[in-house]
């Protein structure tokens, strides 16, 4: 698997948050219509994809502050990904030029209310950007291969925490695009 400088990893992943947190800020001046308006291709409205991400940043922020604070290990420098947390994080990526590479269909859980509102979903996924950013900061002073986070998905499921700040944000990024 890829072995990365654990340093170099988290910087690379906030700066992707921090466009992310761009790209939502631009959707502040969007009318509450707007946001709400089904995708022109019958996906989710831009309220029902940050409502589908707060589901996300819901379970995984508590589970990686937990996971960061039972976990008395500092950083030796490096992370080396998990088989896992690479095939899910290459599963969500967008490809290079911003395409999703396949359709995925959400977990029943996930799937967000019919009219979830829009305004509260966006304050409330900047809210966990930023706490995102916050978290990516304190890993730096943790070993990002020997913390273990347990998935949504299932408990049985674990990733290393390098592998799940990877997922996480590789999902964002696949539905910003």
């Amino acid at each position: 698997m890829t072995a990365y400088n654990a340093t170099a990893l988290l910087d690379e992943l906030s700066s992707e948050v921090r466009t992310i947190l761009v790209y939502t800020e631009t959707l502040k001046a969007k009318t509450t219509d707007e946001l709400s308006k089904p995708a022109s291709d019958g996906g989710w409205s831009a309220a029902h994809v940050l409502a589908h991400l707060n589901f996300y940043a819901a379970y995984y922020l508590p589970e990686i502050e937990k996971g960061m604070s039972r976990m008395d290990r500092a950083s030796n420098g490096f992370f080396k990904s998990g088989w896992f947390g690479n095939y899910f994080t290459k599963l969500m990526l967008p490809k290079a030029d911003g395409q999703v590479k396949s359709k995925m269909k959400s977990p029943k859980n996930a799937v967000p209310a019919n009219n979830p509102d829009a305004r509260k979903e966006l304050d409330t996924f900047i809210a966990y950007q930023h706490q995102l950013l916050n978290v990516l900061e304190i890993a730096k002073k943790s070993n990002l291969g020997k913390i273990k986070i347990a998935t949504s998905l299932t408990k049985l499921i674990k990733l290393k925490l390098g592998d799940t700040f990877r997922f996480v944000i590789a999902h964002e990024q696949r539905h910003v695009e």
